[in-house]
């Protein structure tokens, strides 16, 4: 049986705590921000942007 790709996004909403997806602006924001001054001393860590949608 096919999912339409509406109701397999909104399946996966509802299964986030936050109600919101990742889009590719938000990866772009954490690469930045580990690129950025303010990310310098970052190492050793794993960044998760998922939107607790795990």
């Amino acid at each position: 049986m096919a999912v339409e790709p509406a109701e397999m996004r909104a399946r996966f909403l509802a299964e986030s705590s936050m109600g919101i997806g990742v889009l590719p602006d938000d990866i772009a924001a954490m690469a930045l921000f580990l690129t950025s001054e303010a990310g310098k001393r970052m190492s050793g860590h794993v960044f998760i942007v998922d939107a607790d949608t795990m």
